[in-house]
């Protein structure tokens, strides 16, 4: 049995760090909370828009195409309207989600494929959804591909593992001090994730590679989303 000490520093601030990502959700969740004055809006499209960041670009697909913009373009452009100063690099077809992590892409499609791409598009894995499993979310670190989701058999949304390039078909994870079911809404960051559990409106942290609880349950009022 593999068995995972914190140091007692380490948990404060672990404790720390989730107490400060519910604060910023709640930020976010209360129109009053930020500053009186709108965004800018950085691009418009018809069509539905998914983005993500990496470490100097952010990719925005926009319908089945999908864009890179340097962290230089957008610190320079209050507006990139209907003109996406981007560069086109690629298209998915049924593009669902997008996540960017270091220098690969990963997609869930339409027709039920997490895939690995490289920058220009590449393919370099990827693993099949189960059989009615509806995803609702991804999430990814270190290239590792979380899923949200509902099986239609679980006691709500559940959260699952895969990883594309191993050719690791999605699991629900083995929770360890904590239920997998009733999740609301996930986020990652680093060897974390970040769980909002609906019922009790609770928010906790859990390892991403034991699966074993961290710290929490917090209580938070209701939430529609977290991010780290």
């Amino acid at each position: 049995m593999r068995t995972i000490g914190f140091p007692e520093k380490c948990g404060r601030l672990r404790a720390a760090a989730l107490l400060l990502a519910i604060c910023l959700t709640m930020l976010w969740a209360c129109p009053g909370a930020l500053a009186a004055d709108e965004a800018a809006p950085l691009y418009r499209a018809d069509a539905p828009i998914r983005f993500s960041a990496s470490d100097n670009a952010v990719w925005i697909a926009s319908g089945n195409e999908v864009f890179q913009y340097s962290y230089n373009d957008l610190k320079s452009a209050a507006d990139l309207g209907e003109n996406p100063k981007g560069e086109a690099r690629f298209q998915v077809d049924g593009l669902r989600f997008l996540c960017a992590d270091n220098s690969l892409l990963y997609v869930c499609t339409e027709d039920g494929r997490v895939q690995a791409l490289d920058e220009g598009g590449n393919p370099l894995g990827e693993c099949a959804l189960p059989v009615g499993l509806e995803p609702v979310k991804m999430a990814v670190s270190s290239g590792a591909v979380y899923l949200l989701g509902h099986d239609g058999e679980s006691d709500g949304q559940r959260v699952y593992f895969c990883d594309p390039i191993a050719e690791i078909a999605p699991e629900p994870l083995d929770a360890t001090g904590w239920e997998n079911a009733n999740i609301a809404d996930i986020a990652v960051s680093g060897s974390i994730l970040y769980i909002y559990q609906e019922e009790g409106s609770q928010v906790f942290c859990v390892d991403a590679a034991t699966y074993e609880l961290i710290s929490g349950p917090a209580s938070a009022p209701p939430l529609d989303s977290i991010a780290v």
